[in-house]
């Protein structure tokens, strides 16, 4: 019987979202939120790289803060202006 070529492809999906909250109140430490996207996107490169040739696809979305009812439940109006100065536009999207 003769080998049967198979094709197969698969899928990385890498999720990067971070916030910090110590004690009910957002800590705003702009250098933790981009440090952990730029090891996201290198994450993701290696990963690419690595799996060249292989039929993998490597990709990532790292969302800033969403402003949606479940993420403004619970927060005041400070920690929500705390969490939105975070993103690269100082807003929410």
């Amino acid at each position: 019987m003769a080998p049967r070529n198979h094709v197969c492809a698969a899928s990385v999906f890498i999720r990067g979202c971070v916030f910090q909250q110590r004690a009910g109140e957002v800590v705003s430490d702009p250098s933790s939120f981009h440090r952990s996207k730029a090891g996201v996107e290198g994450l993701v490169h290696v990963l690419a790289n690595e799996m060249r040739g292989r039929n993998i696809t490597v990709n990532a979305v790292a969302p800033g803060p969403v402003g949606t009812e479940l993420f403004l439940s619970g927060k005041s109006d400070e920690q929500i202006t705390e969490l939105a100065k975070l993103a690269p536009l100082e807003r929410l999207g």
